[in-house]
């Protein structure tokens, strides 16, 4: 069986915003994109969910930080409706880090900070010389 852009969806329905701006169109070319990129085997289907939000949340952040005042209105008869839209760019950056950090590990996918081993390992075994250039 093969990964479909329908599997996708399904598969992050429940992690994305209200406050998306994109469309069902949208989405769906966004999944497919991801599906030619990584490929349709089903084992692949949790890397392409993560990425899938991932891009998801930063084409919204782009699209909610076009307005440099942060700021979007709209006339209806004679009153003007304003709010402030910065509040929501910010929470799509927020909304990526816990994609990385908590919603990729639900679907299957490791954190890059969980995978990697930081340290040094230090033995007092025997000298070996990594660089055997002398120099003058």
């Amino acid at each position: 069986m093969t990964v479909t852009v329908e599997n996708v969806l399904t598969n992050v329905e429940l992690y994305i915003p209200e406050s998306n701006g994109l469309s069902d169109s949208q989405m769906n070319n966004i999944a497919n994109n991801l599906i030619l990129e990584i490929g349709d085997d089903d084992s692949n289907l949790p890397k392409i969910s993560c990425e899938f939000l991932k891009r998801l949340a930063d084409i919204n952040d782009t699209l909610f930080s076009i307005d440099d005042a942060g700021l979007k209105s709209e006339k209806l008869g004679r009153r003007t409706l304003t709010w402030d839209t910065s509040m929501v760019a910010d929470g799509w950056t927020d909304y990526k880090t816990k994609v990385n950090n908590i919603i990729c590990p639900i679907l299957g996918v490791d954190s890059p900070t969980k995978s990697r081993t930081v340290g040094v390992f230090i033995s007092s075994g025997e000298k070996i010389c990594v660089n055997n250039t002398t120099y003058p």
